[in-house]
């Protein structure tokens, strides 16, 4: 079961990535309120602007750990919109948590959301052959 369990995070985390690298550019930037895709972002090297709530971020996930150059954008659920507006990004990225903040976020860059975790217990759950 606990191998289940891992399959399931690594693809996951798989399908994460190469949508992240699709959506990729050499300029590219991104911004999010959520700290598991930005542990992903920073986790796979990708440009991160913004992240909210860092110092919260640095004691509750730690590493990796958010560069200087990242912006903090405010609190998660309330990120400072005029401090994001000022250096846009060119996507910000949220989890279903943070869907009530898409249409102000969604002023400022487009929004995508990406849901890491299954809301289903995996556990017991078998493949069909």
């Amino acid at each position: 079961m606990r191998h289940t369990n891992l399959f399931s995070l690594l693809a996951h985390c798989g399908l994460f990535a190469v949508c992240m690298l699709h959506l990729s550019t050499a300029q590219a930037q991104w911004a999010t309120v959520d700290w598991t895709i930005a542990e992903t972002l920073l986790a796979i090297d990708a440009p991160v602007s913004s992240v909210a709530q860092q110092s919260d971020y640095q004691e509750w996930v730690g590493e990796p750990h958010i560069p200087d150059s990242v912006t903090d954008m405010g609190l998660r659920t309330q990120p400072n919109l005029e401090l994001l507006a000022q250096v846009p990004p060119e996507q910000t990225l949220i989890s279903p948590m943070f869907a009530g903040l898409t249409p102000r976020l969604e002023r400022i860059a487009p929004v995508t959301s990406f849901s890491l975790y299954s809301p289903a217990p995996i556990l017991g759950r078998r493949c069909k052959p």
